[in-house]
């Protein structure tokens, strides 16, 4: 695939631009579907304008081991171990052990340590899972205007904890039990931030319980497409 092209996944026909220009792929969505992922590099990319990312997307990330990001690659994978557990799934075939929003500009809002935006060039390596809901530009302005306020705000390490002791036991009481109500994780914050625009996108499940792959999985399902892109 030539530098700068990359796939968008749409519920439509098959739709395609010329050879060798920045362009898209669109093949329809289905659950259970593997999504087919293009690399692009990075610069070129950005030259063009990040073309059919938009605000508000809701991001999934997949951050494979690197052994020149050794650290983040061992949290991810622990992290996508525990979904594992929880959904019932073999570890290989869950992805996402992070889940954002789109700002647009090539920034996302990102629940790490804090509720901050974040550069594009921080993923480099990993691969990113665009879903576009198809909001109007008043939704999606609003859903960024509801991520403002929440700058800043902390991690919630507890839920982490609960989310792990509910992976070892099968017991979800752990959620209640030693969870934290007052910060959550990068794909509660997506969840419930959503809900403030569309109330039941995501079904009515706690938003604690919409780990990053499960969210993955809910989205390839209600999206209306998704660009899906390896940042090299």
């Amino acid at each position: 695939m030539p530098h700068g092209q990359y796939i968008g996944l749409d519920r439509g026909d098959i739709r395609s631009r010329p050879a060798g220009a920045v362009g898209a792929v669109s093949l329809p969505l289905a659950p259970g579907r593997e999504l087919p992922v293009a690399d692009v590099v990075l610069a070129d990319y950005a030259a063009a304008g990040y073309p059919d990312l938009v605000r508000a997307q809701l991001v999934t990330v997949h951050r494979p081991w690197r052994i020149s990001d050794p650290l983040w690659g061992a949290v991810a994978w622990r992290i996508r171990r525990h979904q594992a557990r929880i959904l019932g799934l073999p570890v290989d075939k869950v992805i996402a052990s992070h889940a954002m929003i789109y700002a647009g500009g090539g920034n996302y809002w990102s629940q790490g340590a804090r509720f901050v935006p974040e550069r594009v060039e921080a993923y480099r390596g990993c691969t990113l899972y665009h879903f576009d809901l198809g909001w109007d530009m008043a939704a999606r302005n609003a859903l960024m205007g509801e991520c403002g306020p929440r700058a800043n705000q902390t991690y919630g390490y507890r839920d982490i904890a609960a989310l792990a002791m509910w992976s070892l036991t099968g017991r979800k009481g752990w959620l209640e039990a030693i969870g934290d109500q007052e910060h959550p994780i990068c794909s509660e914050q997506v969840c419930e931030l959503v809900r403030l625009i569309d109330a039941m996108i995501l079904g009515d499940r706690p938003c604690i319980e919409l780990v990053p792959h499960l969210l993955h999985l809910l989205l390839t399902e209600v999206a209306r497409f998704c660009v899906a892109i390896r940042l090299a």
